[in-house]
């Protein structure tokens, strides 16, 4: 009698066209021995290869006895979207190095979706490509910073950016606590004027996790307290020869130094831009200072953003302050108020 059992290829044919699977066009290698799918996708690849670039990917293929199986190769269902694992290929096959110029809007879901994959399965190498990228679009020293900050007539400014709060929540998703680039993206998120009642805001601000809501509200009061101490006047110490000196600073206080500094549009909000202003109409401005006390003001202001930025308060509330620092021995009896005060958590979500 004839055998009548049907080839396996021709099963593995008949459940790809039920399931609607068709092969990536690059990534489909005749002689792969481990399908990856993704979606409808599949990626035939080579176990070897994957192995060698990482434990995780070498975990994620071992072969193992039960594994599924299609077309004569170990399946391997992955959750990943398929634009993912993609790029995840070509940096594997091809040597490909994460060469975005700027993180973008556009190339944002390209981006962090990477960022995740690379974290998933131990790319050390893309992982470490893409930090330095994030370093470089939000610069972590102030040099640095001021270089990348557009200025009014930059037309950069026209550039639609990443709202900083979907690029905090991206960093602690995948683990990376790099203290300085967290404390420059929380400063770039306080310099924003929040009306909670606002829909686009909320729906922002929920994407940070409750704690650092928390950290953020309290790093932008003492942020606020730090500048506002820019606001006192300094003073010059000039003798009889410099009397005009002091006149001067006088009308530039009134004039220049207390209309940037105390810009009621942003709420004491942008204190290392502000500062760098006022240094340049120091600096540009044609005033009667003698050269000595000009540079004596410039260095002034100078100090004071660097102190800011050194210091930032935010960098203090994100990385050392827990909540026993902040309440001392009043949490107990906060604590014990809470549940009566605010049974649905409502402070929990305004950061409170």
């Amino acid at each position: 009698m004839p055998d009548r059992k049907r080839p396996r290829s021709e099963y593995d044919a008949e459940a790809t066209r039920a399931a609607d699977l068709s092969n990536h066009p690059t990534f489909y290698f005749d002689d792969g021995n481990v399908i990856l799918r993704t979606g409808k996708t599949l990626f035939r690849v080579h176990r070897s290869v994957l192995a060698h670039h990482s434990d995780a990917l070498r975990a994620l293929v071992r072969p193992e006895q039960g594994s599924p199986q299609l077309r004569n190769c170990m399946l391997v269902v992955l959750e990943d979207e398929q634009q993912e694992i993609e790029v995840m290929l070509q940096m594997i096959y091809d040597g490909m190095r994460v060469d975005f110029e700027t993180i973008t809007i556009e190339n944002w879901p390209v981006v962090s979706g990477l960022l995740r994959t690379s974290t998933k399965y131990g790319l050390i190498r893309v992982r470490s490509d893409l930090l330095r990228l994030f370093v470089r679009e939000w610069p972590t020293t102030l040099e640095a910073y001021l270089c990348k900050e557009p200025t009014p007539s930059s037309a950069d400014q026209k550039r639609v950016v990443v709202h900083p709060v979907f690029v905090i929540a991206l960093l602690r998703e995948t683990g990376i606590d790099d203290q300085a680039l967290l404390a420059t993206l929380f400063y770039r998120l306080s310099r924003h004027v929040y009306q909670f009642s606002d829909p686009a805001t909320k729906g922002r601000l929920t994407a940070l996790a409750p704690v650092d809501l928390q950290r953020f509200v309290f790093g932008v009061a003492a942020l606020r307290t730090d500048y506002a101490r820019c606001t006192l006047r300094p003073t010059l110490d000039v003798d009889q020869a410099h009397l005009g000196c002091q006149t001067e600073l006088e009308q530039l206080w009134s004039n220049l130094i207390m209309p940037t500094i105390l810009n009621t549009r942003d709420l004491l909000g942008s204190p290392i831009e502000d500062l760098e202003a006022v240094k340049t109409g120091l600096s540009g401005r044609s005033t009667s200072f003698c050269p000595g006390c000009r540079q004596s003001l410039i260095s002034h202001y100078d100090t004071l953003q660097k102190t800011i930025w050194d210091s930032m308060a935010l960098t203090d509330y994100l990385f050392d302050t827990v909540i026993e620092t902040l309440y001392g021995a009043n949490l107990p009896r906060l604590q014990a108020f809470k549940p009566v005060l605010d049974p649905q958590e409502i402070m929990g979500v305004v950061g409170g």
